[in-house]
């Protein structure tokens, strides 16, 4: 990817930027996802990790959605307190 104007591969930019319009927002504009959303579900171990776009669906029900604030305008960051 060296010299190409994008810094990542999926297009989930919290900004639109040269690299064009995010990929959530292009979902969200053809009515593909009904909110300009996602979440990442990190699993351990034992369980798999995935990400889901437009709507928060627990398939886990025993699982409550953390909240947590974006540290930063140009890229997705956040502050990790522990692991």
């Amino acid at each position: 990817m060296e010299g190409t104007k994008a810094d990542g591969i999926l297009g989930l930019s919290p900004l639109e930027n040269v690299a064009g319009t995010s990929f959530v927002k292009q979902m969200y504009d053809q009515g593909v996802i009904k909110s300009k959303s996602f979440g990442v579900y990190l699993g351990d171990t034992t369980e798999k990790s995935y990400i889901e776009f437009g709507v928060l669906e627990q398939p886990n029900t025993n699982l409550t959605p953390i909240w947590v604030k974006v540290i930063s305008t140009t890229y997705w960051a956040v502050q990790v307190d522990q692991v």
